[in-house]
């Protein structure tokens, strides 16, 4: 996926895969990999090279703020942008939780051919079930929660690919 991040007047585009685990962004100025290992439901460890940083976050609108080493870098949802991530050159869409709940339910397993709109898993919230869908017809490549497991808002469940 490529994402632009503006700092004052500067644009910074990078390029984000992940693979085995790891993320790896690169620019056109350099090129590393990090991992991530959840703390709370609102922070997280980011490792990159022997760099340790703890990063907080947190989603106001369609905003998401970071915070890092006292520093509050905010992201923002380009206007006509679906909220979804997309990554192009490989034809995997990832599927995010739109809020922080409980997963209920798996209707799906790693490798099922799905299709657009079938529900993938229920996230159970405030005493309500919300069906997560497929947004593409596709084969589910990967399934990143199980039954029980609590979730936060924009946390990655699931990576489709499609056919």
């Amino acid at each position: 996926m490529e994402i632009r991040i503006k700092e004052g007047e500067k644009t910074h585009r990078l390029k984000i895969e992940y693979k085995n685990n790891s993320f790896f962004v690169s620019s056109s100025d350099f090129e590393t990999s990090a991992s991530v290992e959840n703390l709370t439901p609102n922070s997280f460890l980011l490792r990159i090279g022997d760099k340790i940083l703890t990063v907080y976050y947190a989603i106001d609108g369609s905003k998401l703020h970071i915070f890092i080493n006292g520093k509050n870098y905010a992201i923002e949802k380009e206007e006509g942008k679906r909220a979804e991530i997309y990554h192009e050159e490989k034809g995997e869409r990832v599927v995010t939780s739109p809020l922080p709940g409980t997963v209920s339910k798996i209707n799906v397993k790693e490798g099922d051919e799905i299709e657009k709109n079938q529900p993938l898993l229920v996230i159970e919230s405030m005493k309500m079930e919300n069906v997560i869908v497929s947004p593409i017809k596709g084969v589910v490549s990967k399934i990143f929660v199980s039954e029980g497991k609590l979730v936060n808002g924009n946390e990655v469940l699931a990576e489709i690919r499609s056919i």
